[in-house]
């Protein structure tokens, strides 16, 4: 048997052999057999075009060469691309407004990697109240809502910050005013929030996949609203991962969905909020910004606002006890080195931040 098997399997590689020096030998017929292995496949696209001399283009990528070809597939010219000539950009950056300092053609400043959605989010911007009159310029310091009522650049810094570089368009942005500022509270404005996203869910998850999840920056009026939207959200089965609410009108008469990461911060001295805190926020601060009554409510939806809540994430305080003005006393402040941006706190979860030498500060 073993003999047997061994002179099998003699006879079928010597056949094996045989057929890939000639396949066609079983046939009776002899040949030279030569195997091609250096023809190099092209991409080839036909030029729509007709009234062109040029039938179609082949692009030789190992080369770097473009073939312009005619309608018999002869070279009419070829262009070798130099490589400073590759990877550019052929349509402008669609928030190419927010950074005019830069060519509208570089593209997310020529950083692709730094500037994708890695994982699949979508960032919310929820607007506060607004006026097109002379008190919604001057006091408010808004007239418009949607993408008009952030500050430039705004939208950015956003991505920025949570690192969500997404493509942003009209339904990123949700209109959170109330008419005249007066006619709802803070839970009315919460209601309709989740109203909104109610009757609106089509359209804020549109485009989206399993796994993807929202972000949400608000402001003033805008912050109940949001909470509201985001709550609906959450119910529907959404990951809503961080909420940031900026000078939040009327914090004490609405809550904010604790599952996500929550911030709130405004500016010391806003008249127009009182800066009251948000049930369920997880961190909360109030800035000294040394602006006046007029700026400081409306301040906050510039971008230069998200290096202060980056420091809101990462500031820390310490307790101490001395004598203030020759009596025993314990205050609060703010540990150097916890706010890279600098910021300068005057509360932090509602407790108040004193100078070093446990004086208020102006």
């Amino acid at each position: 048997m073993k003999h047997l098997i061994s002179t099998l399997l003699a006879i079928g590689f010597a056949f094996v052999a045989q057929a890939q020096d000639n396949p066609y030998a079983i046939f009776g017929h002899e040949s030279k057999v030569t195997y091609e292995t250096t023809v190099k496949e092209y991409l080839y696209i036909l030029n729509s075009d007709t009234s062109s001399n040029t039938y179609a283009m082949a692009f030789n990528f190992d080369e770097g060469q473009v073939l312009f070809l005619d309608k018999k597939d002869s070279i009419i010219d070829q262009v070798t691309i130099e490589p400073n000539q590759l990877y550019r950009w052929l349509s402008v950056d669609p928030l190419a407004a927010d950074y005019p300092s830069l060519s509208p053609y570089v593209f997310v400043a020529n950083n692709p990697t730094n500037a994708i959605d890695p994982d699949g989010r979508k960032i919310l911007f929820v607007n506060g109240h607004y006026q097109d009159n002379w008190f919604g310029r001057n006091i408010l310091n808004v007239d418009k809502g949607g993408k008009a009522y952030w500050g430039n650049g705004f939208s950015r810094a956003a991505q920025n910050f949570f690192k969500d570089y997404s493509k942003i368009t009209s339904s990123n942005f949700i209109n959170g005013s109330s008419a005249i500022g007066i006619d709802m509270s803070g839970q009315d404005r919460y209601d309709a929030g989740y109203e909104y996203a109610k009757e609106n869910i089509k359209v804020l998850t549109a485009d989206m996949v399993e796994g993807e999840t929202f972000k949400m920056v608000t402001h003033s009026e805008g912050s109940a609203y949001g909470a509201g939207v985001a709550q609906y959200l959450i119910d529907q089965g959404y990951k809503v991962e961080t909420v940031v609410h900026l000078s939040a009108d009327e914090g004490d008469e609405f809550s904010t969905p604790t599952a996500p990461m929550t911030y709130q911060l405004g500016y010391d001295g806003d008249w127009v909020t009182g800066n009251k805190r948000i049930s369920g926020i997880n961190k909360s601060g109030l800035v000294n910004s040394g602006l006046g009554w007029l700026r400081v409510h409306g301040s906050t939806k510039n971008a230069s606002v998200f290096d202060q809540v980056k420091d809101l994430t990462t500031v820390q305080t310490q307790d101490n006890i001395g004598m203030v003005n020759g009596e025993a006393a314990a205050w609060k402040t703010q540990i150097p080195g916890t706010t890279p941006n600098g910021t300068d706190f005057t509360r932090i979860n509602g407790m108040g931040i004193m100078n070093r030498d446990g004086t208020p500060k102006n």
